[in-house]
């Protein structure tokens, strides 16, 4: 399965590396295959409802393949159903019972129905860069230091847990953007600089050995 560069979509990126190594832990991280988040009137749709399209399906499978031989021990997914929905078709590619954690979950909108479809993603890069702001919030939703909180929880329960060297973790664009920024030292201030396409795979390595930094960032998207 080959894979295309996100830093350069026009690239072939190659294959996805294989899992971790006696020193280090492998940590796919992707987000969840396309979704229709207007419906055909233009009208929002609940974005904690919304399924994925028959792209969104065929990225789906696009991810099992690319996984498939790399060795992955732990399938995590958030508990919304979009996600919950691309774990399935991976869970049946790389054999795997995917495992439900909540604090996986997509960065809670305040009234996203209040932006014009035209504007939505002007507006929504506007508050990534206001991210690390005192009690800034995503459109009056969550704040996003809350978001930090639970999303850094997540990932530190995820390491703590010592039956796994490769782990897949189906999730979503904010926070891909958290977990990235956080491995590079930027936390929410470096949210808007690493926008995440459906069915993209971040892999990140972790050292079992407590206080060393994470390594090798690198970014591929599927089909």
């Amino acid at each position: 399965m080959r894979v295309k560069d996100a830093a350069d979509p026009d690239r072939d990126g190659g294959d996805v590396p294989a899992g971790g190594t006696g020193t280090w832990r492998r940590l796919y991280l992707l987000r969840h295959g396309e979704v229709a988040y207007f419906g055909p009137d233009g009208c929002p749709v609940d974005p904690w409802q919304v399924s994925l399209t028959a792209h969104g399906r065929t990225q789906a499978n696009a991810l099992a393949a690319a996984l498939s031989g790399r060795g992955v021990e732990l399938l995590v997914t958030s508990a919304v159903p979009r996600a919950i929905e691309t774990s399935a078709i991976l869970a049946a590619g790389l054999g795997l019972a995917p495992v439900v954690d909540a604090g996986w979950n997509e960065l809670r909108p305040g009234d996203l129905a209040a932006v014009p479809p035209d504007r939505l993603r002007a507006v929504i890069v506007d508050a990534y860069r206001r991210a690390a702001d005192p009690c800034a919030c995503f459109f009056g939703g969550e704040e996003f230091g809350d978001f930090a909180r639970r999303t850094g929880d997540a990932l530190d329960r995820l390491l703590a847990a010592p039956e796994w060297s490769t782990a897949v973790v189906v999730t979503h664009d904010p926070v891909l953007r958290f977990v990235v920024a956080r491995c590079l030292g930027l936390g929410l201030a470096g949210m808007r600089f690493f926008e995440q396409a459906p069915g993209c795979i971040n892999v990140i390595e972790f050292p079992k050995v407590t206080g060393a930094k994470p390594r090798a960032f690198k970014r591929w998207r599927v089909a």
